[in-house]
């Protein structure tokens, strides 16, 4: 999780209006407060932490809504995951309304109110001010969460700049945070999404398809993006995981390496040779 994560980090939650990104990011909220991992990653804080969440968009009403169905997946969430709508005044006094908080979630980053949110300037003081309250009184990380900006603008080359999407506004907002998530919607009727991820100084997780439960409003990993010309291990073990858990429920037993390797293929749409290669990569083993 650190990748995604990092210790008094901050990270940048993309997406375009409607998608999906407060429930992605209240979804973290709810593995980091009971100690659980996020879509295959592992949680690496040593523990459960406590989570202010400063809401300006929801309402209580469908946050509490959002709570509760997401607590019947994450049990004992809710103890850690402390919520503040709408808040009135600097965002700062906001931030420090609650003790021993190690993870901030502001939604969205507009509601901060930048002057000019295309100001580098203006926008990094900003943000600097809400880091700085985050890791000089609390050693606490930053999720900020934030929309994308219109089709057709470059949001520049490499790793890096694909995981932080078409974030809109200024740079600043690029060059503050440490790592980004973009998601965007695959199918709606399907309720599939593509995630996307930027680290700064680490190796950059493959993107994920996730599908959204309507019921618990919660997202899992299906698999790596069927373009790439390679899935990446992490990827594949998220695939692999998956399969073996619905074949057990299917079939009351667990399947043979046979039958396993057979639904592998079905589901990654790859060769069995190069299922083969990517058990053995990861050291699982192909004996019955």
């Amino acid at each position: 999780m650190d990748r995604l994560l990092p210790p008094m980090g901050r990270i940048l939650l993309t997406a375009s209006a409607k998608v999906g990104k407060s429930l992605l990011a209240t979804q973290m909220a709810h593995c980091l407060a009971t100690g659980e991992g996020f879509l295959g990653f592992r949680n690496m804080t040593g523990g459960p932490i406590r989570i202010h969440y400063l809401d300006w968009e929801m309402g209580p009403v469908f946050m509490q809504r959002r709570l509760h169905m997401m607590g019947e997946m994450y049990p004992g969430g809710d103890e850690n995951i402390f919520v503040t709508m709408f808040p009135r005044g600097a965002v700062e006094d906001a931030m420090r309304t609650v003790r021993d908080v190690k993870l901030f979630i502001i939604d969205p980053i507009s509601a901060l109110h930048i002057e000019d949110e295309n100001d580098n300037a203006k926008v990094r003081k900003k943000l600097d001010e809400i880091a700085t309250v985050a890791r000089e009184e609390y050693g606490a990380a930053v999720l900020v969460v934030h929309h994308m900006r219109k089709q057709g603008r470059d949001g520049g080359d490499g790793n890096w700049y694909q995981g932080l999407g078409e974030a809109r506004g200024a740079g600043a907002f690029f060059d503050w945070v440490d790592g980004g998530m973009a998601l965007r919607e695959l199918d709606r009727t399907e309720r599939t999404y593509e995630l996307r991820f930027g680290t700064r100084g680490a190796e950059t997780p493959d993107p994920l398809v996730l599908v959204r439960d309507p019921e618990t409003l919660t997202y899992s990993a299906r698999y790596a993006t069927m373009n790439q010309d390679d899935l990446g291990t992490e990827a594949f073990r998220l695939v692999y995981s998956a399969t073996l858990e619905a074949m057990c429920e299917e079939l009351h037993h667990v399947p043979t390496a046979a039958e396993l390797i057979r639904r592998l293929v079905s589901e990654t749409g790859k060769t069995r040779s190069w299922v083969y290669s990517m058990l053995k990569k990861c050291g699982i083993s192909t004996e019955e």
